[in-house]
């Protein structure tokens, strides 16, 4: 099985501010988070790191991502990238100096070796229509927003191997009619459906007397005088 996932990462006032990160299968099955200062750099490679450890080992994978920088450092298939060099040379480039973000580089590689099924890394333009990406794109600029301004984060509701069912419509109750009192009983019910849930007194007036009808027995205390 082929799962298709689309990664991106967020940071505000890069790359001294806050960030997001966030990966999405469909709008049933995705997951973000931020962090207090980050880069956006950072977050991008933590976005596909996250959906490497979070989906199933054995399923097949072809991660999505704006990010040219993520697709050259782990390859197109996940072991061919700058980054299978840069292991072998003892995590150091050509240049003799070692990567930047390095601990978030060894995660990556941690997690492509541990995954079973296979791996594919595709490039596609950010803000470009691309359905997939700009909903990871909400999603990562909603957690990094959220962080900036001390909001709580929404982690969203992870992997789950059964998307979520549509429940039924619940079937509606018959309620006892009282002639001349319906139009004016039943609009104060219908806002009750609406209303916050603590509970709140609603009082119901006769259509005839303009006296309150008793919510037991749904009888005018006017007119049944």
């Amino acid at each position: 099985m082929q799962v298709t996932v689309a990664t991106d990462g967020s940071a505000l006032r890069n790359p001294s501010g806050p960030g997001g990160w966030a990966w999405c299968v469909d709008n049933e099955r995705w997951h973000a988070g931020a962090h207090p200062k980050a880069s956006n750099q950072v977050m991008e490679m933590f976005a596909i790191y996250r959906a490497l450890v979070d989906i199933p080992l054995e399923h097949d994978l072809l991660i999505q991502t704006d990010s040219a920088f993520c697709v050259n450092m782990v390859g197109k298939d996940g072991r061919s990238g700058w980054m299978k060099t840069w292991k072998r040379n003892g995590w150091v480039k050509a240049d003799k100096k070692a990567p930047s973000n390095l601990l978030v580089v060894k995660k990556l590689d941690e997690a492509l070796a541990a995954r079973k099924g296979r791996i594919r890394f595709e490039w596609v333009r950010g803000h470009n229509g691309h359905s997939l990406n700009g909903l990871a794109d909400r999603l990562c600029t909603a957690a990094s927003g959220a962080q900036d301004r001390g909001y709580s984060i929404k982690t969203g509701p992870g992997w789950s191997e059964t998307r979520m069912r549509t429940l039924p419509e619940p079937v509606a109750r018959k309620r006892p009619v009282v002639a001349s009192t319906v139009r004016r009983a039943e609009e104060p019910r219908e806002r009750m459906l609406i209303a916050p849930p603590e509970p709140k007194l609603t009082v119901v007036l006769c259509g005839s007397c303009d006296k309150p009808i008793n919510p037991l027995s749904n009888e005018c205390s006017g007119c049944s005088d």
